[in-house]
């Protein structure tokens, strides 16, 4: 059985399209997903030489875990 649009409602309009502010939103909802992923290499490249030298790797570790409970 294949798939049928249903019948346009009465008074023949069709479909409606999506509202300009879903879209925009949807393009925020984007940007800010890229920018969540971006945050860890750019603290990896910021605490990379803190993280080589002796008793910073703590300080990195918690660094991480902040910001993991903070995204999720």
């Amino acid at each position: 059985m294949e798939y049928q649009q249903p019948p346009p409602p009465a008074g023949g309009q069709g479909p409606k399209e999506r509202p300009t502010g879903i879209t925009i939103l949807a393009v925020l909802y984007a940007i800010q997903g890229i920018l969540y992923l971006s945050i860890p290499a750019m603290l990896s490249a910021i605490f990379a030489d803190f993280l080589a030298l002796p008793g910073f790797l703590e300080a990195g570790l918690v660094c991480w875990g902040i910001f993991g409970i903070l995204l999720h």
